[in-house]
């Protein structure tokens, strides 16, 4: 992943003869467990960290992507590889039935049940419904709140990056960001 632009490097595919895929794409796992930096290892990290915001190991992509890209530099990822195949081969009809895969799916909906209710006595269903269903408040555009307010209007600007710093501000939340500049009187936001 390109870190200034937040994309992916664009990556081909190798292996067209669908026979060989099995072989290519485990050889290719191995090769990004075993510390390759490639699109492809970004794609797998990528995946990876998505996985984690879900099962809400992570708090955002970038925390997951950073956790991810440790579980690699560290060995972890390779060594939870290792032990999945001791599994397998100490009990050949893991494959079969899938287990690994039910018992992953079963601890994500278990991570996310206790996620969820947690949010639910931080705020209930039915206030969360009410407080979606109220119209939301209409923010008049830039030029309008330029042009009524009396004198200069401030401006704020919400800047994760600069091209002659680079990263400013690493783990930006715009949204509080925002809430704290309009409760300070900014008339407007730029991003």
């Amino acid at each position: 992943m390109d870190a200034r632009s937040g994309r992916l490097r664009r990556a081909r595919h190798a292996c067209r003869d669908p026979r060989r895929r099995p072989a290519t794409n485990a050889a290719a796992l191995l090769a990004i467990l075993e510390g390759e930096r490639s699109p492809r290892a970004d794609l797998v990290l990528l995946n990876a960290a998505l996985a984690l915001v879900v099962a809400s190991e992570a708090v955002d992509i970038d925390d997951g992507m950073a956790r991810a890209r440790t579980a690699v530099e560290t060995g972890r990822a390779r060594a939870a590889l290792d032990a999945l195949r001791r599994e397998r081969e100490s009990d050949p009809t893991t494959e079969l039935r899938g287990d690994s895969m039910i018992d992953m799916l079963e601890k994500l909906y278990a991570a996310k049940a206790v996620v969820r209710a947690a949010d639910e006595a931080r705020e209930p269903l039915d206030v969360l419904r009410e407080r979606a269903q109220k119209p939301a408040r209409r923010t008049p555009s830039l030029p309008h709140r330029v042009d009524v307010g009396a004198g200069s209007a401030i401006v704020a600007e919400i800047k994760r990056a600069s091209p002659s710093v680079g990263l400013i501000v690493p783990h930006l939340d715009p949204a509080e960001i925002a809430r704290t500049y309009e409760a300070s009187g900014a008339d407007a936001i730029a991003c």
